[in-house]
């Protein structure tokens, strides 16, 4: 997928010690640009989330927070102070993850 926006897809960390780490990470990226398509029409709505979520991605790298064991809760806090033009809802996106990636580690994700 060759969508864009601001050159700031968010780099989720994944857990380490997948044999193809390369194409899941390709594949993740590829997940959060069609999940951001599907759910919001602006365009600057978009870019807008879309940059809130790097932030947070390089937030979870800072606190060692893979995607696999990230919640709802953990955007909600980090988001708890800058409101965007639309609301987010992290565990819609963290339930399209695991339906786009179904062979990350998710197993170890307690609901």
């Amino acid at each position: 997928m060759s969508y864009v926006i601001n050159n700031r897809i968010p780099r989720f960390p994944i857990l380490p010690g997948y044999g193809d780490e390369s194409d899941k990470r390709a594949r993740l990226s590829d997940a959060v640009q069609l999940w951001l398509v599907e759910r919001y029409i602006s365009n600057l709505t978009r870019r807008k989330i879309c940059s809130r979520l790097y932030d947070f991605s390089v937030h979870m790298q800072d606190v060692g927070l893979p995607l696999e064991l990230t919640r709802a809760s953990d955007w909600e806090a980090f988001a708890a102070n800058a409101p965007l033009p639309a609301p987010v809802d992290f565990g819609e996106f963290l339930s399209y993850a695991r339906n786009a990636l179904p062979d990350l580690a998710w197993e170890r994700l307690k609901a």
